[in-house]
């Protein structure tokens, strides 16, 4: 349904360096860096609100898929206005060069999009169109855009990705929209709008149950469910796998599929299964954090905290005020802990309880590094901090987040057991 937004995809292919010293890596940013901003909305209608918020997720995803580009996570991007926000402040933050800004309007008659590419530094607009098309002529809108953004930057398309439009099967569109309305809630992420996220993908599975985009929403809500701890872990594992393999079934090129059948094969404790998942998804995707941090964990799990590292810092890297920060350094924490690196354990584990989202588990994780590495003041507050937020916190329930155990996994956690041991004994 979305495919025309692949148009923008094509924008950039070569050229304009920037170098620059990320938060979490020392390493020089891709010469292609942009964010795509929220779209502002044209009119007030909730369809055009939900509607605007997948399209911009498209246009991020096919952005990503540009050989070198480092393009920011659309949920790092989502926490900006769309109205009056400082295109120059966006680029700062974020470290890269370009902007994508725009609004949409959906009616009944089609879609009109106004997008702007602006170069941040100079505030100069590299390219801007008004897109007005019908479900019909998607095709030839994108081809037609492509070629326009693409002669403005004087680059060459990259013709995969120029002309790619449909998904594997055709689906209602009542049932399209229900599921694409799902996914915007879901990536929302607060608890109403992820339970209505859910509500959303099974009824659109009602009215055609090959909505890819159904099950992937439904994936990704039982994913949250077993690392919350909402649902018990069989039954959440079980209901992502099921819901990933009918996503992989129907259409393993759709968007974040291989990230959710992947996770799904972690959690089960295949981790060479899901580490290929991730991997092909991140050759793909290169902008999605949760891919990074699932496989980060597939690392981990097969005692490669070295490669973990690596992982986690670039899922940090294009996903900087991610809701999941918390999670993400927590985890980065625990590969420098297996790694050795006591100090850069303890760094990240600070991170992890400065998040502005921050879980109960972040605070253990910052006992169990503080004990491991023996630094009494960091142990002292963050020993506090957890019997406050987690009385009855055992190592049993804390450990019950990881997948199955490996024996490269045990032996290099065991100074982390012993050490979240030595905090919950002194209660």
């Amino acid at each position: 349904m979305l495919g025309w937004v692949l148009a923008v995809a094509a924008v950039l292919a070569t050229g304009y360096g920037l170098g620059w010293n990320g938060l979490h890596s020392g390493r020089p940013v891709a010469q292609i860096s942009l964010a795509v901003l929220p779209f502002a909305l044209v009119g007030s209608s909730s369809d055009a609100a939900w509607f605007a918020e997948v399209v911009g997720e498209d246009i991020t995803f096919n952005l990503a898929r540009i050989p070198g580009a480092r393009v920011i996570s659309r949920v790092s991007t989502q926490t900006y206005s769309p109205h009056g926000t400082d295109v120059q402040r966006v680029a700062r933050e974020l470290k890269v060069r370009y902007v994508l800004a725009g609004s949409v309007d959906r009616n009944a008659d089609g879609v009109t999009m106004r997008l702007q590419l602006i170069e941040a530094a100079t505030g100069a607009m590299r390219w801007s169109e008004r897109i007005d098309t019908t479900s019909s002529a998607l095709r030839d809108a994108e081809r037609r855009v492509a070629n326009r953004v693409a002669n403005a930057l004087h680059l060459q398309l990259i013709g995969e990705e120029a002309t790619r439009v449909a998904r594997a099967d055709p689906v209602s569109p009542a049932a399209e929209d229900l599921a694409l309305q799902g996914w915007a809630a879901w990536n929302r992420g607060t608890p109403s709008e992820v339970a209505r996220a859910r509500e959303l993908a099974q009824r659109a599975i009602e009215l055609n149950d090959r909505s890819v985009m159904a099950w992937k929403t439904l994936a990704s809500w039982h994913l949250r469910a077993r690392i919350n701890q909402s649902l018990p872990a069989e039954q959440a594992e079980a209901g992502a796998e099921q819901a990933a393999n009918r996503a992989m079934a129907i259409d393993p090129d759709h968007p974040l599929v291989h990230t959710v059948w992947g996770a799904a094969q972690v959690l089960r404790g295949r981790y060479a299964q899901g580490r290929k998942a991730l991997e092909h998804e991140i050759r793909t995707n290169p902008s999605h954090p949760v891919a990074y941090s699932y496989l980060g964990m597939a690392h981990v799990m097969l005692g490669e905290p070295r490669l973990a590292i690596a992982r986690y810092l670039e899922a940090l890297d294009i996903s900087p005020r991610d809701p999941r920060l918390s999670r993400f350094e927590r985890h980065l924490a625990l590969a420098y802990l297996h790694n050795g690196e006591l100090d850069k354990a303890v760094a990240h584990a600070r991170q992890a309880v400065s998040a502005p989202q921050v879980d109960r588990a972040a605070w253990a994780v910052l006992a169990g590094v503080c004990a491991a590495a023996y630094d009494a003041p960091c142990l002292e507050i963050a020993r506090a901090s957890l019997l406050r937020a987690w009385p009855d916190a055992t190592v049993a329930a804390i450990e019950s987040e990881w997948p199955p155990q490996t024996d490269a996994f045990r032996q290099q956690h065991a100074p982390f057991v012993q050490g979240l041991s030595r905090v919950l004994d002194l209660r």
